[in-house]
């Protein structure tokens, strides 16, 4: 029976949670925000003491409008990078035949690639057709046995699609920038993948020294990759995966209590928003759209399944009042 990944469940159950409360909370409230007017019952109003400006649902329409278009500009920047990347990296391209020969004796025939740089990595990199890029740096300090556990390492990845999960996953850390939760949860999962590629490495190799003598060298020369990217030179899991490979022991980053508390605060809203009684109904008469949104109130739910007395008046005993 196969192991369930703890961090990605966790992970997953967070994400299909905000996915579907977002679109819980778009179904439930977008109609509000354009229609031409929204009427609240006052005893919806006097239960919370507050007032409600005639702005509210512009203001309101504004910042969804304002942190969809933040999401968009951000996945579309992240493609960007993905591909002004991509383009560097053929751009300098370099023919090394012990690489080349190498690939081919492990299944990578056409799937590794040498790039011109003086800074050691090497990682997967792409979403529909991922491939595997060393720099030449790593070459030239590294030896064939080294070399073949970084290509071993990256197959690991190549084959399971993680430039493309990780990827996936880095787009919920976009949205949500509010649950400090998610790129921990994240960070944690790439530490997992990282370590079960570094086990398939030392399969292959029959010996985990050369593993370990890599990750090493890395450390020494370490590099920042985006969260998006799998990379055995990943400067975040370094440390973590040494210790794995030495003593069998994986000691993850701890959750934060301020993260966790902001986090909790951040779903507590989130889940109030969805589950908060709202009774409406849009109504059309006089050449007028409108909404009514009621409490649980018995006399203003009757005149709002009714349609009754949508017209303003000053009379502040009339049970509606308009936003806009």
């Amino acid at each position: 029976m196969r192991k369930i990944n703890k961090n990605l469940f966790i992970f997953s159950l967070i994400t299909s949670f905000l996915g579907i409360s977002i679109i819980s909370i778009i179904y439930k409230f977008t109609p509000a925000f354009f229609i031409h007017t929204v009427y609240y019952c006052q005893f919806l109003i006097d239960s919370y003491s507050i007032k409600i400006p005639h702005e509210l649902s512009f203001f309101i329409s504004l910042f969804i409008l304002l942190i969809s278009f933040f999401f968009l500009i951000k996945v579309f920047m992240t493609f960007i990078k993905i591909k002004r990347m991509r383009n560097h990296l053929i751009k300098n391209e370099i023919r090394v035949n012990k690489v080349l020969s190498l690939a081919q004796k492990i299944g990578l025939k056409n799937k590794v690639s040498v790039v011109e740089d003086t800074k050691p990595f090497a990682f997967c990199l792409g979403i529909k057709n991922p491939h595997i890029y060393l720099s030449s740096k790593t070459v030239s300090i590294m030896t064939t046995k080294q070399l073949k556990a970084i290509l071993l390492h990256e197959k690991y990845h190549l084959e399971r699609a993680d430039s493309l999960i990780l990827f996936i996953g880095s787009l919920p850390e976009l949205l949500f920038p509010f649950l400090p939760l998610i790129p921990t949860f994240l960070n944690r999962y790439k530490i997992e993948r990282e370590i079960e590629a570094d086990k398939q490495a030392v399969l292959g190799l029959g010996t985990k020294r050369p593993v370990i003598e890599v990750l090493k060298i890395f450390l020494e020369n370490s590099s920042v990759s985006p969260s998006y990217i799998s990379s055995i030179s990943s400067v975040g899991t370094l440390e973590v995966r040494i210790q794995s490979l030495l003593d069998k022991t994986t000691t993850y980053p701890k959750i934060k209590i301020m993260d966790f508390l902001i986090s909790i605060i951040s779903l507590s809203f989130i889940f109030v928003s969805i589950v908060i009684p709202v009774q409406a109904t849009e109504i059309h008469a006089k050449n007028q759209d409108a909404i009514m949104i009621c409490p649980e109130n018995t006399k203003c739910m009757n005149q709002c399944k009714n349609n009754e007395g949508f017209i303003y008046k000053s009379d502040m005993s009339y049970p509606y009042t308009p936003v806009r």
